[in-house]
């Protein structure tokens, strides 16, 4: 009996380690068990490792992700993760990334005495940078040694169509956060240019960050239900600057008769022009879609559209190209900056010529494999690991 209960000591010591090597070599895991959960398997997790993947909660009322690197503290606001839009994409991306590049208990041990002191009681004076992944997720007082992300500054560009209100955030906040920030990120050369002339940065302050790309895993038995005809897919929400309608108009012409479009996000607000341009029949809204869903219905569309009026880099095009999709682009920057060859481009204001480009995707086989082709070797120049590596350099140099 003695020599069984020895034998099941010495098990449950195994599993122990087992399992403590396990969330140690995924600490994304168990950071996520932390946030959602909130709690700690005992022996297995003991509060001296478990304080790498705790949330911490600054003085602003944001939170924050610490992580030590090179003898600083970097606080990683996490509000963004929660984002369904481009910006929570990418954050979650990137976050991902530098849990898995950061050797946690090799940096820790660099740590001065006082930081590791400061760090294990979640003290957020020992923060030495603090990155902000979006503007949006900012207030207007941030700490001084703050690294904000800005995607772009499309409402400043297009005033006419978007709200008084937001217009006036981004003069009065947005541009306070901006120039109160001891760097800017952003995602594009193009966007770079945009942040000086709109918001007053200078060039030297902003540093450029691509974005990466990883194939999603395609949810092959997905019930969503999806046209059996021909199909271009539309995905994101109906954002003042997404140009949905400029896609729905193309549908009404004679060359794109049989030819049917799906939505993706928060786009209820065009059913009615789809009903008053009587395409309606021809029109499938999904909502917001998981991303293996997503994978799912781009993996079968014919073409995908991207008629935005402006965009600050534009990742839609790139991962409809790791499916073997081709796009169809609004002929403007990011898009016409980032894609150049690897897509067919229109005016953003003529329908007839969305018509065009789209019919000839989906007609001709020729210029349709040359697209492809192009596509694919574009998204070879993405890579979330090295943005990630990038943007942990600008971090540890400011």
């Amino acid at each position: 009996m003695i020599a069984n209960k020895i034998s099941w000591l010495v098990n449950i010591f195994k599993l122990k380690k087992i399992i403590k090597f396990f969330f140690r070599r995924n600490p994304s895991l168990a950071f996520f068990l932390k946030q959602n959960f909130y709690f700690v398997l005992p022996g297995v997790l003991d509060k001296n490792h478990f304080h790498h993947y705790s949330i911490f909660e600054n003085r602003i009322g944001k939170k924050f992700f610490l992580f030590p690197l090179e003898g600083k503290v970097i606080a990683f606001a996490t509000g963004p993760l929660n984002d369904k839009r481009g910006i929570g994409r990418v954050t979650k991306n990137l976050f991902s990334q530098i849990v898995k590049v950061i050797d946690f208990d090799k940096e820790f041990k660099i740590l001065s005495s006082e930081k590791k002191r400061k760090f294990k009681k979640y003290d957020l004076s020992c923060v030495d940078v603090y990155f902000f992944s979006s503007i949006h997720w900012c207030n207007c007082s941030i700490p001084e040694n703050s690294v904000v992300m800005v995607m772009d500054v499309i409402p400043l560009i297009l005033e006419d169509f978007f709200p008084e209100v937001v217009v006036n955030n981004w003069k009065k906040n947005f541009q306070l956060i901006a120039k109160n920030s001891r760097k800017i990120v952003t995602l594009s050369e193009s966007s770079a240019r945009d942040i000086t002339n709109f918001l007053g940065i200078k060039r030297e302050k902003i540093s450029v960050v691509s974005p990466g790309l990883e194939k999603t895993k395609i949810d092959k038995f997905s019930i969503v239900k999806i046209p059996n005809d021909p199909f271009v897919l539309f995905l994101g929400s109906n954002d003042f600057h997404k140009n949905a309608k400029v896609v729905i108009k193309a549908l009404t012409t004679q060359k794109l008769k049989k030819t049917k479009v799906v939505f993706i996000g928060e786009n209820e607000e065009l059913i009615s022009i789809c009903e008053d341009l009587k395409i309606i029949d021809k029109a499938y809204f999904l909502g917001w879609l998981k991303d293996d869903a997503i994978a799912f219905v781009m993996s079968r569309a014919s073409v995908l559209v991207f008629p935005s009026l402006y965009e600050g880099f534009g990742l839609p095009p790139l991962e409809a190209a790791l499916l073997e999709v081709p796009s169809v682009c609004s002929r403007k920057p990011a898009m016409t900056e980032v894609l150049e060859d690897s897509a067919l481009f229109a005016d953003p204001n003529d329908y007839l010529e969305w018509s065009e480009q789209i019919y000839k995707l989906m007609n001709d086989p020729t210029v349709r494999a040359k697209i492809i082709k192009n596509a694919k070797a574009t998204t070879e120049k993405f890579c979330w690991k090295n943005s990630s590596k990038k943007l942990l350099k600008i971090l540890i140099d400011v």
